[in-house]
């Protein structure tokens, strides 16, 4: 396991799989959206940078979390905390933070990285307890 930065490259194992920078440009791109949509709304002040900071801390945890999975049910309860923590960074955001874009790509990266790992599920994984 190496981490330069949580910016810069990130290299996890499990088993075969090794996570690429890719994962990390996807989680920079949320981050990036997050900044660009707040900046159009004229929102963009230290708390929403701080909000924004801490959900690619969020996102950083979840994906070494996600490396160290030892099943898809052990997975499952990862993504359901992942959300429920994301839940109340949004509500403290005054749900604001995660729009239609946003969630998408998080949902994308939740999804990329089950595919990664070998878990194939057919329906959205987050929809039990998203509340953005």
């Amino acid at each position: 396991m190496r981490f330069e930065t949580p910016f810069v490259a990130i290299h996890l194992k499990k088993g075969a799989i090794t996570v690429r920078k890719e994962k990390v440009l996807e989680i920079e791109s949320i981050v990036e959206n997050m900044i660009n949509f707040q900046r159009m709304a004229d929102e963009y002040n230290e708390t929403m940078k701080n909000n924004i900071d801490y959900f690619s801390v969020l996102a950083y945890q979840f994906l070494e979390n996600s490396m160290k999975s030892i099943s898809k049910e052990d997975y499952l309860c990862l993504v359901k905390d992942f959300v429920i923590e994301l839940n109340k960074l949004n509500e403290k955001a005054d749900c604001s933070l995660i729009e239609t874009d946003e969630r998408e790509q998080i949902y994308s990266f939740i999804e990329n990285i089950s595919e990664k790992l070998g878990y194939v599920f057919d329906y959205d994984i987050t929809e039990e307890v998203r509340e953005w």
